[in-house]
């Protein structure tokens, strides 16, 4: 349908017209019609919000029209889309018909480019010189004993050993989970608690191999990093009290114990653990938060707070759609056709599932 006229006008005309009504209130409309000139029309949801506008503003022109438009289009920018909601959970869920659960698996794309040979060679080269390293530096820290978190991060060291042990099925390798363990070795790694108990090498060596980590995650999983990024974009709302949030969101994990009870398959032990871990890391984020001195640190603190609760929340929606599928053998188990705008709106679309 044109903007002007029986039809659309001639790209000078339209570049004359542009130049006259661009940053005068009409910018959706300019957008809206250039969008069908090339073929990337306006999404449809906004559209739709802004066909739902009462007939009453539409009938008082666009002094009345044009501002409601803008709030809406401010709106929808700040909000996620679900589909990318879905995209940023820390891995994907696929059944096991043998044992009768749900279990974690790394969507396709996030390891595909290690089908070029080239590729594989280095992550293997990589990943064996970081498990070397860091079976190193965990035996170095069993001298220290197990005081504090040294015990704690030794485990973690362990767990990515054997994570990298069996680098070469990529396919079934949980980059989530070492995405993850990554991130919690870097966190207790900056902790008092380790700083004050380690020597100048030991935490050095630690520091190191922690940043090795990290780049070979950056290196070789690059797009499952980028997967979630947009998360990092979904804050709490207006009286959202975070850690209501989070015991709402251990209460969703603990569902997946037994599986809407029943109704779903249960959610394997050993993935339901990473999820549980990453709910523990929030608690001491919590609590170092409520520690900071400065406003910058605790503004740090909220958003990587915010970050990992929006992955827990995501996680568990995949599984919920992934399971509601094997029972019911369609995709769109949850009506994820709306946009989130806030935490707590995840976290209550979570819980009305069960309903």
């Amino acid at each position: 349908m044109p903007l002007f006229g029986e039809h659309s006008i001639d790209a000078h005309s339209w570049e004359q017209v542009r130049r006259r009504w661009q940053g005068k209130g009409w910018d959706f409309w300019i957008r809206w019609y250039e969008g069908h000139l090339c073929g990337q029309p306006l999404p449809v949801a906004l559209l739709e919000q802004v066909a739902l506008i009462a007939p009453d503003d539409w009938d008082k022109g666009p002094e009345q029209v044009n501002p409601l438009i803008a709030e809406i289009e401010r709106n929808f920018r700040s909000a996620v889309d679900t589909e990318a909601v879905l995209r940023g959970a820390i891995f994907d869920f696929s059944f096991d018909q043998i044992e009768g659960v749900m279990r974690a698996v790394q969507p396709i794309e996030d390891w595909r480019h290690l089908d070029d040979p080239d590729e594989l060679t280095a992550f293997l080269r990589d990943a064996e010189a970081l498990r070397r390293g860091l079976a190193t530096l965990a035996r170095a820290l069993a001298t220290t004993g197990g005081y504090g978190n040294v015990g704690f991060i030794r485990t973690y060291l362990d767990e990515v050993c054997n994570l990298m042990a069996d680098a070469e099925d990529y396919p079934h390798l949980n980059i989530g989970q070492l995405i993850e363990i990554g991130r919690i070795l870097d966190e207790e790694a900056t902790s008092e608690d380790i700083r004050d108990h380690l020597g100048p090498g030991p935490l050095r060596a630690l520091t190191t191999n922690i940043e090795e980590l990290k780049r070979l995650i950056s290196a070789h999983f690059a797009h499952a990093l980028a997967r979630s990024l947009v998360l990092r974009d979904l804050p709490l709302g207006e009286g959202e009290e975070p850690w209501a949030i989070i015991v709402g969101l251990r209460e969703q994990v603990d569902r997946t114990r037994a599986g809407k009870s029943g109704a779903l398959p249960p959610l394997r032990d050993a993935d339901r653990a990473v999820l549980q871990e990453v709910l523990d890391g929030l608690d001491r984020l919590m609590r170092r938060a409520d520690g900071a001195s400065s406003e910058a640190a605790k503004e740090s603190y909220a958003r990587e707070r915010n970050f990992q609760m929006a992955k827990i929340g995501a996680t568990v929606a995949v599984y919920q759609q992934r399971g509601a599928r094997v029972v019911k053998g369609v995709d769109d188990a949850i009506k994820w056709n709306k946009r989130i705008t806030t935490i707590g709106q995840l976290l209550g679309w979570l819980k009305d599932f069960w309903l």
